[in-house]
């Protein structure tokens, strides 16, 4: 934004009278690695009086996020809804892992966020317990949304056969020798009133990770952070 700010800190030579929680990032380590602070001498403050913090104005919108997916506790799924469920979880991870990789990302053992390198371009079948959980419960509270906000799930008679995109050994093919193999939906085209239903889904689905994030420790930050556990 632009911005510059200038921290009168106190204490005795240079010391924080009160000492940071447990857990925080300093401010040097919130701007890696995109950028580097740097701290320059200054020693005009302006008609800064005693006891006065002066700065911009309050921000009338700086309020908390607070993810608040649809309820869908009371929503029951027919038996032929059920069996999808799986299959979806599936395909969310291998169109998560096409996409990843598109973006020029590779399998590693741990992630780096700089070197691209994320350790769940993998089978589903291999995924962390709770990467697996996270996509079997988005797969069930997607199936759920959809009846929430008042549309119906039919089952038409399915192709013999639903085929998976056949995706080239390169970038796809990892080291680990995993190939993303999403179901190609080339062929499946939307209404405009189904449009309107990804639109809410997609907002609903960014709460639900949220809400699954915060539940699992994770708080907000400028950058991601596995180990912190910090997430933009």
């Amino acid at each position: 934004a632009k911005l510059s700010a200038r921290f009168l800190l106190g204490g005795e030579h240079g010391r924080l009278k009160y000492p940071p929680p447990d857990a925080h990032s300093p401010v040097n380590e919130c701007l890696l690695p995109y950028q580097t602070l740097s701290i320059d001498p200054c020693f005009y403050f302006g008609e800064v009086h005693k006891a006065v913090v002066a700065g911009p104005l309050l921000v009338e919108d700086d309020t908390a996020f607070v993810p608040h997916p649809l309820d869908t506790s009371s929503i029951t799924l027919a038996g032929f809804i059920e069996q999808v469920r799986d299959k979806l979880a599936e395909n969310i991870h291998e169109m998560w892992a096409m996409n990843k990789i598109e973006q020029g990302w590779c399998y590693g053992e741990r992630r780096d966020d700089l070197r691209l390198v994320h350790p769940c371009l993998t089978s589903f079948e291999k995924l962390p317990p709770s990467e697996k959980r996270y996509d079997a419960t988005l797969a069930l509270q997607t199936l759920k949304t959809i009846l929430g906000l008042g549309y119906h799930i039919t089952m038409d008679k399915p192709p013999s056969r639903i085929r998976s995109v056949r995706l080239p050994n390169d970038p796809f093919l990892q080291s680990n020798g995993y190939k993303p193999a999403p179901l190609d939906l080339s062929q499946v085209s939307l209404t405009i009133k189904l449009e309107e239903l990804v639109e809410q889904l997609a907002e609903n689905t960014h709460n639900i990770w949220a809400r699954e994030r915060i539940l699992q420790g994770w708080t907000y930050g400028l950058n991601e952070d596995q180990d912190l556990f910090r997430s933009p």
